[in-house]
């Protein structure tokens, strides 16, 4: 090993490659804004982000007054990015892909209204907001979703808030039965 004085020389040549190489990459950006005192984070971040199409499902997920944890775990749901056993299985984390609630395979839109411990809870949600209607598959019921839950009508914040909550606790109840084998309904 080299005395200190090498080292801090190594340290500051590694530093100013790093440095060229981000210059080198930043360098079209700030070339494109002449004038640098208007720079600020909003810029950046507009300039840098990835740009993809709307989602049409999105004002579902991330509305005012969202409960995040809720919202994270339904932008996952509409994703379909949970950990469900479907795709544990496909990742060869699982061996077997049974629901935990009814025993048939578990996938997202299985255990999201498909499932009956799920459609009893939509359903009730529904008959709360006075709603009497049937529950359909995942599917079918996000484009309900989408079609009836436009606007700013309490009704319309309510029924957001509680697809929020019960796809949340749909999968909490869920994870609590397949790692502590309690539920919180018995």
């Amino acid at each position: 090993m080299g005395n200190k004085r090498d080292i801090v020389q190594k340290l500051h040549e590694l530093v100013y490659k790093e440095a060229v190489k981000v210059r080198e990459e930043a360098a079209p950006f700030f070339a494109a804004h002449s004038d640098l005192s208007k720079m600020n984070s909003k810029l950046i971040c507009d300039e840098t982000r990835l740009r993809r199409d709307r989602v049409v499902w999105h004002k579902l997920v991330w509305f005012a007054q969202h409960v995040p944890k809720h919202a994270i775990i339904s932008w996952l749901t509409f994703l379909n990015r949970l950990a469900t056993r479907d795709r544990l299985m496909r990742m060869g984390v699982v061996n077997e892909n049974c629901c935990i609630f009814c025993a048939a395979e578990e996938s997202r839109n299985h255990l999201f209204f498909e499932c009956g411990f799920a459609r009893e809870v939509w359903r009730g949600v529904l008959a709360m907001c006075l709603l009497n209607q049937g529950v359909l598959d995942w599917d079918a019921e996000i484009e309900w979703a989408i079609d009836f839950m436009k606007g700013k009508s309490l009704l319309t914040f309510i029924l957001k808030l509680s697809l929020s909550a019960s796809i949340y606790l749909i999968w909490e109840e869920r994870n609590r039965r397949c790692f502590t084998g309690v539920s919180s309904y018995c």
